[in-house]
């Protein structure tokens, strides 16, 4: 099916996605080894870059000049940024060990202006805040992958010049393979030093660059042609066999990408699921308020069984996502936005394929 034609599955896998990425963060933060979810996180985040990259394109490629595109963007994913940053400091001014005149010092502004401009790693906690947590102390750790998106936001429009100049398959295999060399290079300077914090750093870009490429490859080739779906889905649940069997870091690094890569577009292109939006987009929300809720039920002890308190942190980030899509996310989009038309009249020919981020 071509893209920005057919009604597609993309919303639904962007919230089990989402909802993924709670569960790995509820087993990581409670260091709980009971739970089957660890393998669950970088699979979700890899899915959203494979989506972003087919979708952004799409956005920039239907926008009417630069000024649009980027005014699109920043209405969908910093108004409910923005807010998530600031009531997680507000959220500390409750919770926190230290004094009131303590919390309100230098740490509190750096972590406000670091935050709020996707810096997250500068400065990721706030005086006596989940210090006695077991994992990390961290606000809201799931932010992370935001700086990496708006990074990709920023460079699509320098790669559709380049596309245009000389073709989607140069530029794109080289994302790809840049990609996979940068998470090469930094697990073998993990395991020459030791220090795993090279790992986090393939995680950053250029790292997540072959995902972002294979969602824009679909984009290029589904103008032209039909995306075989099922095909795709088997061979993206091959070439993930393939790597495991086969084992080790360059599997993961040259293969994963297609792998996840063509699993989302299988599902996204296959039978249709229905109009998922129709109640709101709720995916972005469940993503950005879900870490900070289970820091706190940690640190405040609550609910001690481990499948108890899965049901019990999913049920309150959704909840709350619910009340952040309809008090402030949808008021900053346009009337024509996928997202509101979605709630309105369901899926169209023009606006069907609409990014999330």
């Amino acid at each position: 099916m071509k893209q920005g034609v057919d009604r597609n599955n993309f919303d639904l896998i962007r919230f089990v996605a989402a909802s993924m990425v709670v569960l790995f963060h509820v087993q990581m933060l409670r260091a709980d080894t009971t739970l089957p979810f660890l393998s669950l996180g970088d699979v979700a985040v890899q899915a959203f870059f494979v989506i972003s990259g087919l979708l952004i394109v799409q956005s920039y490629e239907r926008s009417s000049s630069l000024a649009s595109y980027s005014a699109k963007r920043v209405r969908r994913i910093y108004p409910a940024y923005f807010f998530i940053v600031v009531a997680g400091a507000g959220l500390g001014l409750l919770i926190t060990t230290e004094t009131i005149a303590g919390y309100f010092g230098p740490d509190l502004f750096q972590y406000l202006a670091f935050n709020l401009a996707f810096l997250n790693f500068a400065h990721p906690g706030l005086p006596g805040v989940f210090a006695q947590n077991p994992l990390t102390s961290a606000v809201n750790g799931a932010l992370w992958t935001l700086k990496i998106e708006v990074a990709f936001y920023v460079a699509v429009p320098l790669l559709v010049l380049l596309i245009r100049r000389t073709g989607p398959i140069p530029l794109l295999v080289a994302m790809y393979l840049g990609g996979a060399a940068w998470l090469l290079a930094c697990d073998y300077l993990a395991a020459q030093t030791g220090r795993q914090v090279f790992i986090a750093i393939g995680k950053q870009l250029p790292g997540q660059a072959g995902y972002f490429a294979v969602g824009m490859a679909a984009y290029y080739l589904g103008q032209k042609r039909s995306l075989p779906a099922l095909p795709m889905l088997v061979a993206g649940a091959a070439l993930f066999a393939i790597s495991a069997a086969i084992g080790g870091a360059a599997p993961e690094a040259l293969l994963r990408p297609l792998a996840v890569g063509f699993v989302v577009l299988g599902i996204g292109h296959g039978r249709y699921l229905g109009n998922f939006g129709k109640y709101g987009d709720f995916s972005y929300g469940i993503y950005i308020v879900h870490f900070p809720i289970i820091q706190t039920m940690i640190q405040f002890g609550l609910i001690e069984d481990p499948l108890a308190f899965v049901l019990g942190a999913y049920v309150i980030a959704f909840l709350a996502s619910v009340a952040l899509w309809h008090l402030l996310e949808k008021h900053f989009l346009k009337s024509s936005s996928h997202y509101r038309r979605q709630e309105e009249t369901g899926p169209t020919a023009e606006t069907s394929s609409e990014p999330a981020t």
